[in-house]
């Protein structure tokens, strides 16, 4: 769900997180090559800010910042299977991911993940936890510790993938935000054209039906900010400009934030929790980052 606070359901749908049922991750053939903690270990979580080198990585290999939504004791958006099986929005983001990373190495990109596994990005102090979950500062500092990988990686292009939530459970589709505000603007709608058209076409191609939820500016103000200096913000931290004392250090590429599905619509929750649905999402983002960066080198 959309980085507008700790990216509670769209409009605060509340369900109980129960013992998580997402598919294990089974993995897929890899590439060889290195892979290290980028950054100050001291900053990040252990196993949070990973770049994935291709066997064939050199000066020129493009690079790709994805960021798994939530992780550690924010657990998103939440839902339940066709057959009542609760499902966390991190747990679902964190295994498409994974799926995503390997293609982009099998096809010769960098890849920097956010996080590689069940945790915060950032490394939190106890003064930055609450019981079972994270203060504002420290869901901010988190946040923020998305933006400082991405940036230290010097990616070429951001992808972030999380899940929608609804009070309705019949509601559900597929969105993509960009944001417009940025000297980069155009690329961010480009990329978020190219993910959203992959995302429909892979569902079609599987002979599945998913509404288009429509490429979507990230100043629309849906979704739960956690407080009011966020809400006045008015962006998704991850894609948004500038705002001193706030964002004082923007992320620097183009990017978009995608919701491939409603957690909260149980065929849909279905599909998030599958090995099929997230193998569909991650083939659609890792095809739509090539044609991004094929058409990029082409006007280079």
């Amino acid at each position: 769900m959309r980085l507008t606070g700790r990216g509670r359901a769209a409009i605060g749908a509340v369900l109980v997180i129960g013992l998580i049922a997402v598919t294990v991750y089974v993995n897929l053939p890899r590439s060889s090559g290195n892979v290290a903690q980028l950054g100050d270990r001291n900053r990040f979580a252990k196993g949070a800010c990973m770049v994935y080198d291709p066997a064939s990585a050199s000066n020129s290999t493009p690079t790709v910042f994805v960021d798994a939504g939530h992780g550690g004791l924010d657990h998103g958006t939440s839902g339940q299977t066709s057959n009542a099986t609760p499902i966390a929005e991190k747990d679902a983001a964190l295994a498409t991911v994974l799926r995503l990373k390997d293609l982009l190495l099998r096809a010769g990109d960098r890849v920097v993940l956010s996080r590689s596994r069940d945790s915060s990005v950032a490394r939190l102090s106890p003064s930055e936890i609450t019981g079972t979950t994270y203060t504002l500062a420290g869901d901010h500092h988190d946040i923020r510790a998305r933006v400082n990988c991405a940036n230290q990686s010097r990616a070429d292009l951001l992808i972030s993938v999380h899940f929608n939530a609804f009070t309705d459970s019949s509601v559900g589709g597929t969105a993509t935000y960009f944001d417009p505000d940025r000297p980069f603007a155009s690329a961010n709608e480009r990329l978020a054209r190219l993910v959203q058209n992959g995302l429909l076409k892979g569902w079609k191609s599987a002979g599945l039906t998913i509404p288009d939820r429509g490429v979507t500016a990230d100043t629309g103000g849906s979704g739960a900010a956690l407080s009011a200096e966020a809400s006045a913000y008015g962006h998704l931290y991850l894609l948004g400009p500038r705002r001193r004392g706030f964002n004082d250090a923007p992320s620097r590429m183009p990017g978009v934030l995608t919701e491939p599905l409603f957690l909260t619509d149980p065929p849909e929750a279905d599909l998030a929790a599958s090995a099929r649905g997230q193998s569909i999402i991650a083939r659609a983002l890792a095809g739509a980052a090539e044609r991004w960066l094929a058409k990029r080198e082409r006007n280079s």
